[in-house]
């Protein structure tokens, strides 16, 4: 299976609906391969975080030196993820 084909960037009402602990804009993508969805925040406390793709178990992956982050997308060959930061 190529789990690459199966990762896409969106932004959901329905996630922004049942998320409640998402503050303001976000930049959202989720991958059906590894069950998660990774998001940014550009709230009170800007950051970057992991959930199950039920919105669930929301883990902090990025806390500090990140402003306004967007455009996140992930390079599965090298296990490391990208964005832009539009406050920088």
């Amino acid at each position: 299976m190529n789990y690459l084909n199966s990762c896409f960037p969106f932004v959901s009402k329905h996630f922004r609906d049942n998320a409640p602990h998402i503050s303001s804009k976000i930049s959202l993508i989720t991958c059906d391969f590894f069950r998660f969805m990774y998001y940014s925040d550009w709230g009170r406390y800007p950051r970057i975080e992991r959930a199950t793709l039920a919105g669930r178990d929301a883990t902090p992956l990025i806390t500090s030196q990140v402003g306004w982050p967007n455009g996140l997308t992930i390079d599965f060959e090298d296990d490391k993820m990208y964005w832009a930061d539009a406050l920088l």
